[in-house]
């Protein structure tokens, strides 16, 4: 199927120049989202205390978390453009799922990653001058974590709910919401691994972002589709 279904009548009552604002800030999102992991680079683990430590207390980190808390609001923002280009199809329901979903999410994340930030000073100061109770301080990060990981499940449950609304609304087509859906999972799949698998995964996730934006920009009311 190509994209050629015209835009929902709802979509129609937004002015076109917000909707394509909400697709670009939707890659905007995305780039920020895989920049972010690039800069993050690979987990390291609470068992080697050291190294956990000095990853850490990095400016690298804290820039890498205000890349994230960015994106993820971005994210949310982009979604909601989706939600009113896919509104008044037989996905509507679905579209705002997705939407309350990536919400939801991104408010986590950006709630863990700063609750984790602010702790990690006192992690390193616990590890320096009271290594007794360095369990105790990276026991309240560890739960900040929690709930950047709960935020990235909800993100990802948009990304598959994004991709059910693309796949059942007949706007555009059915395959553009699909690789959108394994954006996310593809990240967190690779916490863990080398910078340069990160640059790739930024890149494949850009393009799958791309690929489901190109199409939602053609269903901008006031636009010939392609």
């Amino acid at each position: 199927m190509t994209d050629v279904r015209p835009a929902s009548t709802a979509a129609s009552h937004v002015p076109g120049r917000r909707l394509r604002a909400g697709i670009v800030v939707l890659l905007a999102g995305t780039v920020l989202f895989g920049l972010g992991q690039v800069v993050h680079g690979p987990e390291v683990s609470p068992a080697d205390l050291d190294a956990f430590v000095t990853a850490m207390t990095t400016q690298r980190l804290a820039f890498a978390h205000t890349l994230l808390a960015v994106a993820v609001m971005l994210l949310a923002v982009g979604t909601a453009s989706l939600y009113a280009l896919l509104s008044s199809s037989r996905a509507e329901r679905v579209a705002l799922g997705a939407f309350l979903s990536t919400l939801t999410g991104a408010a986590l994340v950006v709630f863990g990653l700063g609750a984790a930030t602010l702790a990690y000073p006192d992690v390193a100061a616990a590890h320096v001058d009271a290594p007794a109770i360095i369990g105790a301080v990276l026991d309240g990060s560890t739960r900040a974590l929690a709930v950047v990981f709960a935020g990235a499940a909800l993100l990802a449950i948009g990304g598959v709910l994004v991709a059910i609304s693309v796949w059942r609304s007949d706007r555009m087509a059915r395959s553009r919401g699909v690789p959108y859906a394994l954006t996310v999972p593809l990240v967190l799949a690779t916490e863990t691994a080398p910078t340069w698998v990160k640059y790739l995964v930024a890149v494949i996730v850009t393009s799958a972002t791309a690929w489901l934006a190109v199409a939602s920009w053609r269903l901008v009311p006031g636009r010939e589709p392609a």
